[in-house]
């Protein structure tokens, strides 16, 4: 490696490797290429870099090439163009074509794992994975030869994605970026990749991790989460202290390039030709790749749905498609391929003529030139959105109408949408891409380096035990769990917590040699610490010091006189509650402390259960107590205040010194655990102990208040320690960031240096216990698998009853098919198993989608009717399943009180696969009506919360979603069996008899069972490879082992399903054939169902369970193989996609079906597996079972429904009312003056037809002529009261006799149109408004799609059209930046909104400003009459609510004057500053109507719709008084009907317009 010297003045260098070189390379000669740079996204994002860096490409030349002097040749043409070429030749196939094409590309777009032919032993997933790591290594060597120090590695895409950790492994010191430019898909999908692991792992050595949008990004996080148990954080992944950041950078172009382009006279030329070409005609166009991903066959339907729908465009439109090839020889491109030109020839023989055709379509790829022409002449979502129409490509109609509006749009609208989008790609250019990431890649790396800095040295072990052995007084302090136990095989291993076995001898001569004491300092209760080390003359100090034993065995109470313990009862119910309710989670007890432990839970649920137990917890049995709660990666626990290891050491001392009679002062000390951060003060105990010379013990009690309890006592010895600063030896395990001295790996090196320093003074030889190294010691080796301890759930028994169901048909006759198998199963069920949507090729309009999705709703209508005809007031209604999903709408349309809850037994998809179902918002919003929703799993409900985020813009919390104020609760409720049927079952003599004769069929053989669907997603095929692979694995088991599969048919109609019985079969027959013989068949396999009895009898018989599905909402066969073992005890391998996974996973072998090694190697597992572990795997999860039973689901169901229902009631009693609209219109006629208060934007502006549009505000045009005639009516006092500033209300209005209060008051406008500052004096310093636009500015521009408006006294920061949660995160940084910076010392009020975070001057509410807007209005109209009549309305934010408040405290049955009045109203003290009349109010309650526009929960008094009922409701008010008509005009020529506006939509997908809220 060439070492870079920073005296010779060079550019950094940046290194930018990715699969290919951005050159193509043509062989002319044995020894000359002709090379051409290659243009692209990637090029042109570095052509920026490249000139503040020295950039070089690390690359595959895109040709193969074997000969010495070729390569020698390339690589020397290829080094004048910054080119390095990585020759892949004997790898290539195997890697490119393989592993990254046709394993990881299809799993990083959403369409899953193909399937393995094992028929092909030269291309299986381990060959292409080893050549792909292979490859990897390749461009390690290229890049090592050519690296210098200082320079940055930036690697790009899924084909090098194991490159980072191989550089990092070769030289921790490479600043090394990566970046994504595919998808990154949802946990759901990337955890079926056998390598997905170490593939995780190795991108997270990477200092910078980049995606294109916030939810690659995301999903990254969250994959990493849920497999490798790593912390996820905003700024990235955070293992053992090590924060990998994780960002977001969308790519761009060189905008430059495209514009000179197009004012080339070439270009010019091209455009007129088809300009002439197409004359008379709009011209449509598409540019993609001929791939999958791409959805041409979709644009194609959509674009054929239009010409149906709309015949007079027919000859006035064309669509010009370019589909450049890609992949030629690959079936499933040919396929597209075919299915493309169909659609073609199909529209064009449709709708074409001899001269004309509606399709233009060209598989090839064109010229720079002419695709700019292309792109003048014709007429990126994340990033492009706000200007863009966007479409679900799916939904054909969709498409449809998104052509319609775009070939109609006005060019108005076409200009700013085309404004906005041309500003974004403007801006975000490529070079600014390159630019940001390198520049955040600085930072990251920047801080990472000093956090390096501060991780404790390696363990210096020579050092520690030589010290040791020239000591003459050592204590040993060590902690218990992860430091002495007994490590685990397997994760889920649930035993008792044990000493590591190779501990045992080492302890005790440790413990008998004179000169050391040992403290083992431990957290766990008496009784466990006893049973443990009850042989061992050791000091024992139980939790966390306050019981401790003596070498002899003696306990003592340590806990300080002060403690109160009355809280530990209330907490251990919270503990137990949560337990019970949280499938594998469990809880210690011990007399001072309870722990909470999630750690088999599923990661999320646990961690979003925890935050439910922490409230339980300060609302109740902790609210009022002396602890300290801690809250660990996987636990929450409860502990008297103080109680840590390091307050107790104090203690500890006292008693072993007092206990010991000590003359020999402590020289040694070496402690070491696996300890919460709480706990690490024991490091820094011994820190002001470290002296040179002794100290008395009085001295250092002075200086050292953590060992103030050693002063308090007897006259101790006055040396207590004498302890060298060489001679302390702090040491965490596994731990990056630590208080600790040292760090090791792992507690097997705490297990070595114990055992050394056992034999390193061989004085202690003498006793009894000395042993050798070889007798005792065994190596790290032998147990280098062993995984971490975990413990079993302790959930207590239900009784279990039987009901008889009740009947009552609904017919469906004639939708059933398409209901049925049409929209439930063809294609609802499909999207809930992440099979995605079929795409609607045919063109049969009887089964059509939209055919389907009638019949679906016509179906749910008719169980409608049918409840109805049936439903008593009272009745609780629970919906099933995905076939009813409109269901709860419609009964709550019939009835709003009746109380509804829906459960889905299926699982629920990520949102992006779910986004892709027309009708995806119709059937969130109908579930959502329902007063509780079920789910299986946490995974499924936590999807569910963030589908209807994404695509409805509603609120998900912990409890639910809430939209505008209501809450619709989601719970997690795993349903369970009846297993005292099966227990029962196994009894019957019948059932005893079929055990009997198949334990003799199968006499000397293990059975495997295997119970299922015969259906895609459960994965028999996937079963049966990897029983194949077990056979050939393992030939000693081919004759003793049989695999008996039950496969019920379902659907045999179905190709697909026949489609997969074909593959089982050949499968079975396969398998068979090979291992087989003519007296015995590995596998017995049954397409049949089987009766209940018979099925128990299998159940009871086999020794292991087999389930491999692929997707699954829960499957109740474990729960029955579990409830059926009482007996035999066997064994249960389970997949980890199945949603029994998360309740049966703690006694199961779970395992990822699309790994059949890994299914091969359970099964194994599973066979040899002692009885002793089968038995406490077996008594785990049958405690499961016949505890969570599904009578204990279904009681769980009704109780949380009757709780989420009588909560909701409480709610809705609190909901405004409608607006009695005669009675305010007939008072205000009556009244003598009259207040209106109206907000502006949401209230007066003008409706938006699309949440994307961002033009300027505009007055509704409907609200013209009544404002006119409101303002110009002398009882009349108009005020628009907006957080907006002064320009943009005087554009708006400035033709209107109208009060104007700018920013909520701060600036004030008289009817003439004067303006005045309005501000109080305590808020006249601004000087933080420069810097928080600073900082919005900065987060604008790292956040697609959002955009901030500044006015003098606030700036609002609003991302509503941005990505829903990238925006939420941002918005949290955001706000982390203000208070760190120009707002730490502001007086300012910070209002964080659903996508909006406004920061102003303190206490700017509109509530707050009215005191002042009418104590200016006092003064300058000289008010002679008081108001008698107010309306005030508007779309508020909660915190300027308060202007709803302000009235009710004038509401007064009589005159008053004014000073009496603003003594009792603190509110209004502004207007005592003004000589204004006496009489300012009377105002009597029924003459006073606060209206909140659109909100369920409001402090105003009524609630409407919409703005358009102000619109129809300011109309009536102006011509209710025709007396007052200064300027009288026609009811027609004022009021333009609600019809007119009918259709004007204010959300899109149900979202809320934020920018009404961030704009008020």
């Amino acid at each position: 490696m060439v070492s870079y010297d920073e005296s010779c003045n060079k550019r950094q260098r940046l290194l930018v490797v990715a699969n290919r070189l951005p050159v193509s390379a043509k062989r002319t000669g044995e020894n000359s290429w002709s090379l051409e740079m290659s243009p692209g996204g990637l090029i042109s994002g570095l052509l920026g870099v490249a000139a503040e860096f020295e950039t070089k490409w690390v690359g595959w030349p895109g040709v193969d090439v074997y000969d010495v002097v070729g390569k020698n040749a390339l690589s020397k043409s290829l080094a004048d163009m910054k080119c390095i070429p990585v020759f892949l030749e004997e790898v290539f196939d195997q890697y490119y074509n393989g592993y990254c094409n046709g394993i990881l590309w299809p799993i990083l777009h959403h369409m899953g794992l193909p399937q393995e032919d094992h028929n092909d032993t030269n291309k299986t997933y381990q060959t292409q994975y080893d050549a792909y790591k292979k490859a990897n290594r390749k461009f390690l060597d290229v890049i090592i030869e050519n690296y210098e120090e200082g320079d940055i590695v930036w690697i790009h895409d899924y084909h090098l994605l194991f490159l980072p950790q191989y550089l990092k492994e070769y030289n921790n010191k490479i600043k090394i970026g990566w970046f994504l430019h595919s998808p990154f898909p949802s946990s759901e999908v990337f955890k079926t990749l056998p390598s997905r692991s170490e593939l995780l792992r190795s991108v997270l050595t990477a200092d910078l991790l980049g995606f294109h949008t916030y939810d690659f990004a995301s999903h990254f996080v969250r994959t990493c989460t849920r497999i490798l148990g790593v912390e996820g954080t905003h700024e990235g992944i955070v293992d053992h202290g090590k924060v990998t950041r994780v960002a977001v950078f969308p790519i761009g172009i060189d905008p430059n390039r495209f514009l000179k382009a197009c004012e080339l006279p070439e270009v010019r030329q091209q455009m007129t030709e088809l300009k002439q070409r197409f004359a008379g005609k709009k011209v449509i166009l598409g540019v993609d790749r001929l791939d999958m991903i791409k959805g041409i066959p979709q644009k194609f339907l959509g674009f054929e749905k239009f010409l149906e729908e709309n015949m007079d465009w027919r000859d006035k439109v064309v669509l010009v498609q370019i589909a450049v090839p890609t992949r030629n020889n690959v079936p499933e491109y040919q396929k597209l391929k075919s299915q493309v030109h169909g659609l073609a020839g199909r529209i064009n023989g449709r709708f074409g003529s001899v001269s004309s055709l509606p399709i233009h379509h060209l598989d090839c790829s064109v010229d720079f030139n002419f695709l700019c022409a292309l792109y003048a002449i014709a007429g990126a979502a994340q990033s492009l959105g706000a200007g863009a129409i966007l479409v679900n490509p799916w939904d054909v109609t969709e498409v449809s109408s998104a052509i319609k509006e775009a070939l109609n749009m006005s060019a108005e609208e076409r200009d700013e949408r085309h404004r906005l989008n041309f500003q974004y790609v403007k801006t975000h250019s490529a070079k600014k891409w390159g630019d940001d990431f390198i520049s955040e890649l600085h930072d990251t790396f920047s801080v990472s380096d000093m956090k390096i800095k501060k991780i404790p040295l390696e363990l210096p072990q020579q050092d520690v035990i030589q010290r040791y052995s020239k000591s003459n007084n050592r204590l040993i302090i060590l902690g218990f769990f992860g430091t002495l136990t007994e490590p685990m095989k397997n994760q889920n291993e649930e035993l008792d917590l044990k000493l590591n076995p190779e501990l045992k001898r080492t302890l005790k001569a440790l413990c008998s040699d004179p000169k050391t004491t040992v403290v083992v300092l431990s957290r766990s209760g008496k009784n466990i610490l006893d049973k443990i080390f009850g042989e061992y003359n050791i000091w024992l100090a139980a939790e966390n010091g306050m019981f401790l034993r003596d070498t002899i065995g003696e306990w003592v109470t340590n806990i300080p006189e002060n403690m109160d313990l009355d809280w530990v009862d209330g907490t251990k119910n919270v503990f137990k509650y949560f337990t019970a309710r949280t499938p594998r989670s469990f809880f210690e007890a011990s007399e001072t402390s309870l722990v909470w432990n999630f750690e088999n839970a599923d990661v999320e649920f646990g961690r979003a259960q925890a935050r439910d137990l922490l409230q339980y917890l300060w609302a109740g049995p902790i609210s009022n107590a002396s602890v300290d709660v801690v809250r660990g990666n996987h636990s929450v626990e409860v502990h008297a205040v103080g109680e840590t290891k390091g307050v107790a050491v104090g203690r500890i001392l006292e008693e072993i010194v007092r206990k010991k009679s000590m003359t020999t002062p402590v020289d040694y000390v070496f402690c070491s655990g696996y300890f919460l951060e709480k706990d690490e003060d024991i490091y820094t105990f011994f820190k002001p102990e470290v002296v040179s010379s002794k100290l008395s013990h009085e001295t250092r009690s002075k200086s050292s208040t953590s060992n103030h309890s050693i002063k308090k006592k007897k006259h101790l010895s006055s040396n207590v320690l004498d302890l060298e600063k060489g001679n302390y030896f702090s040491v965490a395990i596994g731990q990056a960031h630590t208080k600790a001295r040292y760090v090791v790996d792992s507690s097997h090196d705490v297990m070595d240096l114990l055992h050394k320093l056992a034999v390193a003074d061989t004085t202690t030889a003498t006793t009894s216990d000395s042993f050798s190294e070889t007798e005792d010691y065994q190596t790290r080796n032998a147990n280098a698998d062993w995984k971490p301890w975990i413990n079993y759930v302790k959930i207590r028994e239900l009784a279990v009853g039987d009901t008889e169901p009740n009947c009552i048909p609904v017919f469906l006759n004639e939708v059933f098919d398409q209901y049925y198998n049409g929209y439930s199963n063809g294609i609802i069920w499909p999207i809930l198993h992440h099979m995605g949507l079929p795409v609607e090729y045919h063109h049969d309009a009887n089964k059509s989608f939209q055919t389907q999705y009638d019949a679906y709703k016509k179906a749910n209508r008719m169980f409608l009717d049918v409840v109805m005809e049936n439903y008593e007031e009272g009745d609780t209604i629970w919906c099933q399943d995905y076939h009813l999903m409109f269901l709860p709408q419609y009964l709550k349309e019939y009835n709003n009180k009746i109380k509804v809850g829906w459960f889905l037994h299926s699982p629920f998809p990520s949102s992006e696969v779910y986004k892709t179902l027309p009708s995806r918002s119709e059937l969130l919003r109908s579930v959502l009506r329902a007063d509780l929703l079920g789910f299986h799993t946490y995974d499924f409900a936590r999807h569910f919360v963030s589908t209807c985020t994404q695509i409805l813009g509603v609120e998900g919390t912990h409890e639910g979603v809430v939209d505008q104020g209501r809450l619709t609760r989601v719970v997690v409720l795993p349903m369970g069996i009846d297993p005292d049927r099966f227990i029962s079952t196994c009894k019957l003599p019948e059932v005893i008899q079929q055990m009997n004769e198949l334990k003799e069929k199968f006499s000397g053989k293990k059975v495997i069972l295997g119970v299922d669907r015969l259906d895609m997603i459960k994965g028999i095929p996937q079963k049966y490879l990897g029983f194949e692979k077990f056979l050939e694995e393992n030939p000693d088991w081919r004759d003793k082992v049989v695999l008996v599969q039950i496969a019920v048919p379902t659907r045999d109609a179905v190709p697909e399903y026949q489609k997969v019985r074909d593959q089982v079969h050949g499968l079975v027959g396969r398998i068979n054939g090979r291992f087989g013989s003519i007296s015995s068949l590995p596998v017995h396999h049954m397409d049949c169902s089987v009766p209940s009895n018979y099925l128990c009898a299998l159940y009871a018989t086999a020794d292991v369970m087999l389930v491999t599905s692929l997707r699954d909402g829960l499957n109740l066969v474990s729960h029955e193989f579990v409830a059926s073992q009482e007996s035999k005890k066997g064994v249960l391998i389970l997949s980890e996609f199945a949603g029994a996974g998360q309740s049966l996973g703690a006694g199961a072998l779970l395992v990822n079906p699309w790994n059949v090694t890994e299914v091969s190697s359970a099964i194994k597992d599973a066979l040899t597996m002692p009885a002793e572990e089968r038995e406490e795997r077996h008594r785990v999860n049958f405690q499961y079972v016949i505890t969570n039973s599904a009578e204990k689901w279904g009681g769980d169901f009704l109780s949380e429904l009757n709780d989420a229902f009588a909560a909701s009631e409480m709610k809705i009693r609190s909901i405004p009312h409608e607006i009695p609209q005669q009675d305010m219109i007939q008072r205000y006629s009556q009244s003598n003056h009259r207040l209106i208060i109206l907000g502006f934007c949401g209230t007066l502006t003008e409706p938006m037809n699309s949440q994307n549009d961002e033009l300027d505000l505009k007055l509704n045009p409907k609200l013209e002529g009544t404002l006119k005639a409101l303002c110009n009516d002398p009882k009349t006092t108009v005020v628009v009261l907006s957080r907006s500033g002064r320009n943009i209300l005087d554009k708006v209005f400035g033709e209107y006799k109208i009060w104007l209060a700018a920013e909520n008051g701060m600036f004030l406008r008289d009817p003439s149109g004067e303006w005045v500052t309005n501000m109080p004096q305590n808020m006249k310093n601004l000087d933080w408004v420069h810097g928080v636009k600073n900082v919005f500015k900065y987060f604008t521009d790292r956040t697609p799609r959002s955009f901030f408006e500044a006015s003098e006294t606030s700036l609002v920061w609003n991302h509503e059209y941005a990505d829903v949660k990238f925006g939420k995160t941002q918005a949290r940084d955001m706000l982390q930046h203000l208070w760190a910076g120009p707002i730490s010392k502001a007086s300012v009020d910070v209002v964080r909104g659903n996508h909006s975070v406004e920061v102003h001057a303190m206490n700017e509410t509109k509530g707050a400003a009215i005191g002042r807007i009418l104590g200016e209005m006092m003064h300058k109209i000289s008010m002679t009459t008081p108001i008698d009549y107010v309306f005030c309305s508007g779309y508020l934010l909660e915190k300027d609510e308060d202007i709803y408040t302000f009235f009710e405290s004038e509401i007064v049955p009589s005159k008053l004057s004014h000073e009496t009045r603003s003594k009792s109203s603190s509110s209004i003290h502004s207007l005592k500053k003004k000589q204004v009349s006496p009489n300012v109010f009377d105002l009597k309650k029924e003459n006073y109507f606060s209206v909140a526009i659109g909100q369920t929960r409001s402090k105003a008094r009524y609630v409407i719709d919409s703005s358009q009922d102000v619109v129809d409701l300011l109309h009536s008010l102006a011509v209710a008084d025709t007396t007052t008509m200064a300027h009288p005009f026609s009811d027609s020529e004022l009021h333009q009907t609600r019809n007119g506006s009918a259709n004007l939509k204010h959300s899109t997908d149900g979202k809320t317009n934020e920018s009404q809220e961030t704009k008020l």
